[in-house]
């Protein structure tokens, strides 16, 4: 299923993709707001119609179908043509969208951009990301990298080990792991929260940004659904997707923003790494917030999403 929001005007259709342990609901402080900026004192003209789509296998969304009718694991690049038909097949809309995203939203953002961008009638305009969606197509053992650009790789190198176990048992025993997840809610819940105390600007204590009934809801979502194992097969299948990166010279060409939240899970990518793999018009470093952008910080996201749209969009709401 998909949540969708539509401004009280003929407007610029936007896709907002969530991640892992993520729903529809944690983009709810955020899209009401896209949807009618001028409930809080904001310029209608910057409305947008609203679209966000379950990643199959998660929540209230089926088990992920492949494209031999199987029900099995499929990658972000499947889902972005998914995300495609959802906006141009099913809600009809014959003019172009935006797309937004943070975590596996990310991903499937930017292989949205690069499958299917802007034509005159439909396809992406805009490509606004708070994590880095693609690594760029190139042998980093002959590429001329920045110092910057050294210096996150090493960076990166760190955080990840220190912060990806769950990405490596997701991605080779999903279903071993899905079993022990669905049979023992406080195995749930501590999956799910953990994430929310390491990967946010809560200064340890995720409730200190995150209401109870806000993490509640989350770990409902998979608990009452059962999905908590088929929510996880998405790793399993971005390890068959071929390619897993840009092909090598190549680089989405749709403009794209990225937000770089300081507390994130992992150190944001300097600006010329982003360049490589984005034809980047937008780079904003943000104050403050972390890896639930939609949830910490509402308003900078949705401050950053219209400011990058703005001068993109007039000519597809109103073709």
């Amino acid at each position: 299923p998909a949540t969708a929001l539509r401004a009280a005007r003929l407007t610029c259709p936007s896709v907002s993709s969530t991640g892992w342990r993520g729903w529809f609901g944690e983009s709810l402080p955020a899209i009401d707001v896209l949807a009618h900026p001028e409930t809080r004192g904001g310029d209608p003209l910057d409305a947008f119609d609203v679209i966000v789509p379950s990643l199959p296998g998660y929540g209230f969304s089926g088990p992920p179908i492949r494209e031999d009718g199987s029900q099995g694991p499929i990658g972000p690049r499947a889902i972005a043509g998914l995300w495609h038909r959802l906006v141009t097949e099913k809600l009809n809309y014959a003019r172009p969208y935006g797309v937004q995203g943070g975590d596996w939203g990310a991903i499937v953002s930017s292989w949205l951009a690069f499958d299917h961008p802007k034509t005159d009638e439909q396809g992406v305009l805009g490509c606004h990301l708070n994590m880095m969606g693609l690594r760029p197509g190139i042998d980093l053992e002959t590429a001329a990298l920045s110092a910057d650009e050294t210096a996150w790789l090493a960076k990166m190198g760190g955080a990840l080990d220190d912060k990806t176990a769950y990405q490596r048992i997701q991605a080779t025993r999903p279903q071993t792991l899905g079993v022990a997840l669905t049979d023992s809610p406080v195995g749930l819940a501590a999956w799910i929260v953990e994430k929310f105390q390491g990967w946010s600007d809560c200064g340890g204590d995720p409730l200190k940004r995150f209401p109870m009934d806000l993490l509640l809801d989350n770990i409902m979502v998979y608990w009452l659904t059962g999905t908590a194992g088929t929510a996880t097969w998405l790793y399993r299948g971005v390890t068959e997707q071929v390619p897993r990166a840009l092909p090598p010279g190549a680089r989405v060409e749709v403009p794209t923003a990225f937000a770089a939240f300081p507390a994130d899970l992992a150190p944001a990518p300097p600006r010329e790494w982003i360049e490589r793999a984005f034809n980047l018009r937008q780079h904003t470093v943000m104050p403050r917030g972390g890896h639930f952008a939609a949830l910490e910080e509402p308003e900078l996201l949705v401050d950053d999403v219209r400011a990058f749209f703005r001068p993109l969009r007039y000519g597809a709401a109103n073709d």
